[in-house]
């Protein structure tokens, strides 16, 4: 199957691959844009990840690909979506889900982020609606606000600063280096919230929640110096929530440091991304 498609290569894909593999191979790969890695359609863009993958230069084997995922940081997860994805686009982050504040969210939960695809119409089990699938994905984050741990003094510390700064609305108490936190507006002192270290993570994130919106959450972390949030779930499950489209990949991308710059999830191997069916989703386990 996969010989077949490259036998009818298209001479565009195939001169597209060609320049990608050639600014590769002689050292200018950050000259490599999301634009082209996009042929504009599924078809030629599934040829040219094909292609790619039969001529790189790096080993696209399975155990090499994971190798590279690990030690780029990246983790597996799963995306519950109706759209068909080739690149996260920061401009519809917080459209559908802002709980967490505005990102890409993503779980290790199968059962959680099967609720964010559209289904036919009926009795159940339904299928999915067209389009609708379960993404096998991969993300990092250098730096999260883990929800699943008491918040501590120094993310409580830098939370308070965020607020700081010349022209800022609020003034702000930073007590024995972090340990508590007082944000209070100059103007309105009913708009205030309390951070105590000692407090789980998730209390943190609902206090700012509920003090400032879910819209200025992603806003007050990301100054705060965080580049995305990590909540717990039941059963030891984990919701991740990525601020950077560089941060989100197929599990069967190519993982190629010099590319790290990309939103181009990057599939690899069949040149598509892996999705799961809905009549399927009780072998999977969780």
């Amino acid at each position: 199957m996969v010989m077949g498609l490259l036998n009818r290569l298209k001479a565009p894909v195939k001169n597209r691959g060609d320049e990608i593999l050639d600014l590769l191979n002689t050292g200018k790969a950050d000259q490599v844009t999301d634009q082209m890695l996009d042929m504009g359609n599924s078809v030629d863009n599934t040829q040219l990840n094909m292609y790619l993958s039969q001529n790189y230069d790096l080993p696209m084997d399975a155990a090499s690909r994971a190798e590279r995922e690990k030690a780029m940081g990246f983790r597996p997860t799963f995306h519950g979506t109706g759209d068909d994805i080739t690149a996260v686009d920061k401009s519809k982050l917080g459209v559908r889900q802002n709980l967490l504040g505005e990102g890409f969210y993503t779980s290790t939960d199968t059962k959680r982020t099967d609720r964010y695809i559209p289904r036919e119409e009926g009795e159940a089990p339904r299928p999915y609606a067209e389009g609708g699938n379960q993404m096998v994905l991969s993300v990092r984050s250098d730096n999260p606000f883990d929800a699943s741990q008491r918040t501590g003094k120094e993310n409580a510390k830098r939370i308070g600063q965020a607020f700081e700064g010349e022209g800022s609305d609020f003034n702000v108490e930073i007590k024995d280096d972090g340990e508590q936190v007082l944000i209070k507006h100059k103007k309105n002192p009913k708009i205030s919230v309390y951070i105590d270290s000692y407090q789980d993570g998730i209390v943190t994130i609902s206090k700012l929640r509920e003090t400032f919106g879910n819209d200025n959450l992603t806003e007050i972390l990301e100054t705060a110096g965080f580049t995305g949030v990590r909540a717990p779930e039941a059963r030891g499950k984990m919701t991740e929530v990525s601020y950077n489209p560089e941060d989100v990949r197929s599990r069967f991308a190519r993982f190629d440091p010099r590319l790290s710059h990309l939103k181009n999830l990057m599939a690899s191997g069949a040149g598509g991304l892996l999705t799961i069916p809905f009549m399927e989703e009780d072998k999977r386990g969780n």
